[in-house]
């Protein structure tokens, strides 16, 4: 049987062996091991220009709901917090429903204190959040700040005035979530609070893997999970351009459909795809795509 690696491309947990989806891996299987291979580095944008100026305000004006779908971005309001641990600003912006996309950055949210919290497991990719808050905001349920959510199915909600939604991002996002709300009348203010860069030679670090991989002679399954299009052309192209060889044999997966579109247009086809972006689904459909 070959030796199998699934190979994480993220910066893995302080403690990597607490990392989530080496958990996922370690409870789902002891015939595989995990390694991570760091494709992008991020930076804060003007931490302290952004707690004493934007927060501040929104903390005065809050805005009907606050969107954050990283947990790069996460961070980054965690370190403004810092800045303003002698003020109520924290508190008042921890008040603000927050919407958030998938189970892992949603437990961060709710870690952080933020006390109402929409999306997460409900909410895989940036499309069906919109989806979500479109519905939540324009036909059917009417959510408020404070901690309330206010169940409201009348005319009165299907017709309510123009909502603001507040979207904490990075310098890189797609355009489907703020360009949804805005055609359907909801205001999208965003703020770039972190930016990123891909990591140089990633490809040649997989193709020193490979060369590692093969010394011992013996059979090898090597598995590329790839977690974001930003900083994996380089793998991509490498691994399209036949990075295995007649011992280590590649395979690749992905944590949703927006990384498998990504991949294709890059001349590979994942062997698994989760269904979810989450780690139990993406161990599982790749446990389950390499027992065919």
């Amino acid at each position: 049987m070959a030796k199998r690696t699934l190979l994480f491309l993220k910066n893995a947990a302080p403690d990597a062996a607490r990392d989530v989806y080496a958990l996922a891996l370690a409870a789902a299987t002891s015939e595989a091991t995990s390694s991570f291979l760091p494709v992008l580095t991020h930076a804060f944008v003007d931490t302290h220009g952004f707690a004493t100026t934007t927060l501040t305000a929104l903390a005065a004006s809050p805005p009907d709901a606050l969107i954050i779908t990283s947990q790069r971005a996460l961070d980054a309001v965690i370190a403004a917090f810092d800045v303003l641990s002698d003020s109520a600003v924290p508190a008042v912006i921890r008040t603000i429903p927050l919407y958030t996309v998938g189970p892992a950055t949603a437990a961060r949210v709710a870690a952080a204190g933020f006390t109402t919290i929409r999306g997460g497991a409900d909410a895989g990719n940036g499309k069906t959040l919109a989806s979500l808050i479109v519905n939540d905001y324009i036909h059917d349920r009417v959510v408020v700040n404070e901690g309330k959510e206010d169940y409201d199915n009348d005319a009165a909600a299907v017709h309510a005035p123009s909502r603001k939604v507040v979207f904490f991002t990075g310098e890189t996002r797609r355009d489907v979530l703020p360009d949804t709300l805005r055609a359907n009348g909801i205001t999208c203010e965003e703020h770039v609070v972190y930016a990123t860069t891909g990591v140089p030679n990633t490809g040649a670090q997989l193709s020193s893997l490979v060369t590692v991989l093969s010394s011992d002679n013996e059979a090898h399954e090597l598995w590329v999970v790839f977690f974001s299009p930003t900083g994996s052309a380089d793998i991509a192209d490498t691994i399209a351009s036949g990075a295995g060889n007649d011992r280590v044999i590649i395979l690749t997966a992905t944590i949703g459909p927006t990384t498998e579109e990504f991949l294709l247009r890059h001349g590979v086809t994942p062997n698994a795809v989760a269904p979810k972006p989450d780690p139990q689904s993406l161990i599982t459909s790749i446990l389950s795509a390499a027992s065919i």
